[in-house]
């Protein structure tokens, strides 16, 4: 693997530096998670865009949420 020096501000290296301390992980693995979670909040982002703009996904979260909402066990009677 090739590896490359980035430049960052001292305050942005000493964020990656601490948060790589505390999990005992190198700090390209600090960077590495960070993208991780930005590529993941991309794409829910984009789909939310994708169903509000479509009708047919827009009836499917509904019916979704309707059940999610219901009860879980039938009531006893």
């Amino acid at each position: 693997m090739s590896v490359t020096t980035i430049r960052v501000p001292t305050e942005l290296r000493e964020r990656v530096r601490w948060h790589a301390s505390r999990e005992h992980v190198s700090q390209a693995t600090v960077l590495e998670r960070a993208l991780d979670l930005l590529d993941r909040e991309s794409f829910f982002a984009q789909l939310r865009r994708d169903v509000a703009g479509s009708p047919e996904s827009a009836v499917d979260v509904h019916e979704r949420d309707l059940w999610l909402s219901g009860p879980m066990l039938a009531a006893e009677e």
